[in-house]
């Protein structure tokens, strides 16, 4: 809905309040730890950048990107989120978790190719039905990846395998003039009928890359989740008698590099 006058000015005024008190902040920032230092922060380097790009979307007049700087100030919260235990300890996790992401999800590609490479051969044909059809189907590469998508979100895949299943005298078997009376075209070696054992790979395809792949995820968050938290919980003292922290290695690595 269109916004009132005044509203609108409202919400000009609002930002330009906060988008003054973020200039403020930096700029004594910047004076307090100079600029070598200042930068070497990431967060402060962030409040630079948000800082920067809404100025320059002020001073050009283009709205867009004044609002498109704006919208990054919302990471903010996330500085604040830190500063609560649990929530560190759950954005450590999922830091933690993006190295072993990338080649798990490598993985998962990997296999859902295969099948879908599979599902072409085997169903690249098939007649249309209850749910095969043009938003699920295997006639190539490209359409069976997204259908396997479809299926393991468990969309409806117990249909597509019965689709799958159909047998004469619901289908054709060859398109030729043998199986097809009247027809005098090309004769072809296939038809448009189905896989008898079509229920051992929808089987094979929800048990392996839904019951195994996707359980990958959830004990690599859970191994990185017990290890951020036996950090957290790891108690610091000067004599280290129960081993050194990662704070504690990171300053002596911090020492013997100078």
């Amino acid at each position: 809905a269109d916004k009132t006058p005044t509203f609108s000015d409202l919400l000009y005024t609002q930002n330009l309040v906060f988008f003054v008190e973020l200039c403020v902040e930096v700029a004594l920032q910047l004076a307090a730890y100079g600029p070598v230092a200042f930068f070497q922060n990431s967060w402060r380097a962030f409040d630079f950048a948000v800082a920067l790009g809404t100025m320059s979307g002020y001073l050009s007049g283009e709205r867009r990107v004044a609002d498109f700087a704006k919208s990054f100030r919302l990471m903010r919260v996330v500085r604040l989120m830190t500063l609560l235990e649990p929530v560190r300890v759950i954005l450590e996790t999922l830091v933690a978790c993006l190295p072993q992401l990338f080649n798990i999800s490598l993985l998962v590609l990997l296999v859902y190719a295969i099948f879908a490479a599979l599902a072409v051969q085997l169903f690249g044909v098939t007649r249309y039905g209850a749910r095969l059809g043009p938003t699920a189907n295997f006639e190539s590469w490209g359409a069976a990846m997204t259908t396997c998508y479809q299926m393991l979100m468990g969309d409806e895949w117990m249909d597509i395998q019965y689709d799958c299943w159909i047998q004469p005298p619901f289908c054709t078997p060859r398109f030729d003039s043998e199986h097809v009376h009247g027809y005098t075209g090309v004769q072809y070696s296939f038809g448009d009928c189905g896989v008898q054992y079509a229920t051992f790979f929808f089987v094979l395809f929800k048990g392996f890359c839904e019951a195994v792949l996707l359980n990958l995820f959830v004990g690599m968050a859970l191994e990185n989740f017990t290890f951020v938290t036996d950090e957290v919980a790891h108690l610091e003292d000067h004599h280290w008698s129960k081993g050194a922290s990662a704070d504690q290695v990171k300053e002596l690595a911090e020492i013997f590099a100078t």
